[in-house]
């Protein structure tokens, strides 16, 4: 299975959440799924940069082209919330 992840990556610390999604990716990576994490860019939450990024034509363009079979999105990140 083709699964995409929709997941803000901080390079500069580990949190809880971002353990979890990466243990998850290794799991689904061990069960024989690929796994195409897409980072929408990381930014302290702002009702501006939300609407920004929805409307990133570089995000859109890389969800459309990218073969999924379902794509999935870590509740903490606001990128779809508008």
């Amino acid at each position: 299975m083709r699964v995409g992840l929709v997941m803000p990556v901080r390079r500069d610390i580990m949190t809880g959440g971002q353990l979890y999604n990466w243990m998850l990716v290794d799991y689904l990576r061990q069960q024989g799924d690929h796994v195409e994490v897409i980072e929408p860019p990381w930014r302290l939450y702002d009702p501006l940069n939300v609407v920004a990024d929805n409307l990133s034509r570089s995000l859109f363009r890389r969800l459309v082209e990218t073969p999924l079979d379902v794509l999935l999105q870590d509740e903490a990140d606001p990128l779809f919330w508008v």
